[in-house]
């Protein structure tokens, strides 16, 4: 697994990340691509800094954001749960919420 900093390009795969995890704990998606942007470009928030995606072979596996209050969104969505993504994920989140 490789963890690396999303690019806006990242933006539509980030989403159906977040989708499969909604759909799963609400039974619909819940989130747009406007709110990815929009998390992205939120005033306090360093895309290279404080957002992560998990990749397999390429393929993203996982998300994380930590957002201007220090909160971190985590998310793995079931096909990838209990691997390790989502403690890796909330590690990176931790590390840099120190850091600032």
């Amino acid at each position: 697994m490789q963890i690396r900093a999303p690019e806006p390009r990242d933006a539509p795969a980030v989403l159906e990340l977040i989708v499969a995890r909604d759909i799963a704990d609400l039974g619909r998606p819940d989130y747009t691509l406007e709110d990815v942007q929009a998390d992205w470009s939120a005033p306090g928030v360093e895309l290279a800094r404080d957002a992560w995606i998990a990749e397999e072979n390429g393929a993203p596996v996982g998300y994380a954001l930590l957002d201007d209050r220090g909160a971190a969104l985590v998310t793995v969505p079931p096909a990838n749960e209990g691997r390790g993504i989502g403690t890796a994920l909330r590690e990176a989140a931790e590390a840099r919420a120190s850091e600032r």
